[in-house]
């Protein structure tokens, strides 16, 4: 099924926006706002972010990719079920015990010939469900487009995400070749 997304392979990332980690970690806890919307351009980082932070909670990932949830309809039937019902999931994956998040990926894509599909995440948001005990959900955008978009902002706890400082890539990137010249090294030995 190409529209979900389970959880990335199973790799080393790296710890390259520490501080929206650490406030990303601190609302799995808390639940102080219905969910966590990340913003930034493509390419720094943020789905990875998602993907780190949610595996050091114990918890795994089912990522939609908006243009798949346009629609009221396929929100409401695909996606509301999914945050709602909690109970199965725990049961899943033992390493993960908190159960399922939920990830809305290029959330830009709703509001492109929107659908309906933002106004029920809006509703969902609105309501004055008891959000901690539904399943996390985790929003990603590039660009913050329409009203809608706008009064979401509202209902979310925001962090915009930048390029990683510099400083943190020259680390990352110094792992990564530590690790390539550590491959390199046992090949070599190994013939």
């Amino acid at each position: 099924n190409s529209m979900v997304r389970s959880s990335l392979p199973e790799r080393d990332t790296a710890c390259l926006h520490p501080d929206i980690e650490e406030a990303m970690l601190k609302w799995l806890k808390t639940r102080s706002s219905p969910a966590f919307l990340l913003i930034g351009s493509p390419g720094v980082g943020k789905t990875t972010l998602v993907y780190r932070v949610c595996k050091q909670a114990q918890y795994w990932i089912q990522e939609f990719n908006a243009s798949h949830t346009r629609t009221g309809s396929s929100f409401r039937q695909t996606i509301m079920p999914l945050l709602i019902e909690t109970g199965v999931s725990k049961w899943i994956h033992p390493e993960t015990p908190n159960g399922r998040a939920i990830l809305l990926d290029e959330m830009d894509g709703l509001s492109q010939g929107e659908k309906g599909g933002l106004q029920e995440l809006l509703d969902y948001l609105k309501s004055k469900r008891n959000f901690s005990e539904d399943c996390p959900l985790i929003l990603i955008c590039n660009v913050l487009e329409g009203r809608i978009m706008q009064q979401l902002l509202k209902y979310c706890c925001v962090h915009y995400v930048s390029m990683p400082k510099r400083e943190k890539l020259i680390e990352f990137f110094k792992k990564c070749s530590q690790t390539i010249k550590s491959i390199q090294h046992k090949n070599q030995t190994s013939f």
